[in-house]
């Protein structure tokens, strides 16, 4: 069900001052707070916001490489395996599910009730109730 993805925090460093957090976070399989979540308790500095959007000769300085050593471990649902047990396929064109619904309600809304009593009343001016 779930899948553990581990970097050594030199990579994870590399990684987040070559991307951008959300295209990183979108390759990992996690959320983009999620991963500063994890540079945060590894020590590793982040790119400040709107860094990306800027050109290369106004982005802020890569800083230099923090002397932790370790792994960071991130833990991602594993699709191909959850797919697999729900039955379906991501490549599959689009999955329809239909909700049956009664015809009639037996037992609607007091709002309801009172929506329908005006409805029926009321006239239509161009397809919708006046």
């Amino acid at each position: 069900m779930y899948r553990f993805v581990n970097f050594a925090v030199v990579e994870l460093f590399e990684k987040v001052w070559q991307t951008p957090m959300i295209k990183l976070a979108h390759n990992i399989g996690v959320s983009d707070v999620a991963v500063a979540k994890a540079c945060r308790k590894a020590g590793i500095p982040l790119p400040g916001r709107g860094h990306w959007a800027k050109s290369e000769k106004q982005r802020q300085r890569k800083p230099k490489l923090p002397q932790v050593e370790g792994n960071v471990r991130f833990q991602v649902l594993d699709r191909d395996n959850s797919l697999a047990t729900t039955g379906t396929d991501l490549n599959s064109p689009i999955v329809r599910r239909t909700i049956e619904a009664p015809y009639q309600s037996t037992e609607p809304h007091a709002l309801v009730s009172q929506w329908l009593k005006s409805a029926k009343t009321s006239k239509l001016m161009d397809d919708y109730l006046d």
